[in-house]
């Protein structure tokens, strides 16, 4: 069976029409609290694609928050807890929560101008990226599933 019959009005549709036609129905008018309270206060909420770490500035946050930590430790908690919060002033200092998102718009931009996933990593994330990343997310190699092809 044909998800669009042949003999159906929508058979000559693009793909782009039919996602179009598909999210006027019914069961797509779902709305969130989150997107309710978004509405309530004029305030737009941006869905980014899951495990794209570099379209979301918080990763940012918590990589920067991350390298002060491991930087300034001694291992100890009191050391933590006291390196946390100054991790978080040294983030304010800097002013990299700007420098973030700016980033994360350049970084969209690319992904909108059809750049490929390598090419953003080393232009916008520097030249500490790996030439032999393809991607986030890997297929494991066969012999680690112990099959045979």
């Amino acid at each position: 069976m044909k998800l669009i019959p042949d003999d159906s009005k929508y058979s000559t549709y693009s793909l782009k029409r039919l996602v179009e036609l598909a999210c006027t129905h019914k069961a797509f008018e779902t709305k969130s609290i989150l997107s309710e309270l978004a509405s309530k206060y004029n305030i737009k909420i941006i869905y980014i694609p899951k495990f794209h770490s570099e379209l979301s500035p918080i990763e940012g946050v918590w990589a920067h928050e991350k390298q002060y930590i491991r930087k300034n430790t001694d291992q100890t908690f009191a050391s933590l807890r006291k390196l946390l919060n100054e991790s978080r002033s040294n983030l304010y200092n800097h002013h990299l929560i700007p420098k973030l998102w700016r980033r994360f718009w350049r970084t969209l931009e690319a992904y909108n101008k059809g750049e490929d996933f390598l090419k953003i990593l080393n232009d916008h994330f520097g030249v500490k990226c790996q030439v032999g990343t393809v991607g986030h997310r890997q297929i494991q190699p066969y012999f680690y599933l112990n099959i045979e092809l």
